[in-house]
């Protein structure tokens, strides 16, 4: 663990301002950690962005998740993809996963979402919106849940599923 840098949620793990993570070269990467009440996971609040460059790792605890309500942007390349994957256990469902929420936005470009319960979720009913290209989910319960309503929501473009309990989108 001492390979890691720690970001702490403190009470809420709400983004007070919009923040970028950069990789780090000779780390693991960035593993969310919490302080205070909140199990919940990261939250991006409307107005707010999360963006993670190339090559970064985020590892999340058990049960968290990243909750989308601003907008996450993640653009890795096919070299240094970006990362989200667990802390401490790597199997399905060690973590929560990414949930778009009702006026959220991600984009996803040369990623990989791993080892979460459900690795994407956009079940939301207000628009929220995915672009998704180059991503592979691995090792996750279920890669993409996705609300019927939403279908038109979700644009993915050359997105593969790797091992995971279920090999489909739900």
């Amino acid at each position: 663990l001492n390979n890691r840098v720690f970001i702490d949620g403190f009470d809420t793990g709400t983004l007070a301002s919009n923040v970028s993570l950069t990789a780090q070269p000779g780390l693991e990467g960035y593993e969310y950690i919490f302080s205070g009440s909140n199990n919940y996971g990261l939250m991006v609040p409307d107005g707010m962005t999360l963006t993670l460059e190339a090559g970064t790792t985020l590892m999340m605890p058990q049960t968290s998740s990243v909750q989308v309500s601003g907008h996450l942007a993640a653009t890795g390349t096919t070299t240094q993809p970006v990362t989200f994957t667990s802390a401490n256990n790597p199997q399905p469902n060690a973590w929560a996963g990414i949930y778009v929420l009702d006026t959220g936005s991600i984009t996803l470009e040369n990623s990989a979402i791993e080892f979460a319960g459900g690795g994407l979720d956009v079940t939301s009913n207000s628009g929220s919106l995915a672009e998704i290209q180059d991503v592979v989910f691995r090792e996750n319960s279920i890669p993409i849940e996705i609300s019927p309503n939403n279908l038109h929501l979700l644009q993915m473009d050359n997105v593969s599923f790797e091992n995971n309990v279920r090999n489909r989108i739900f």
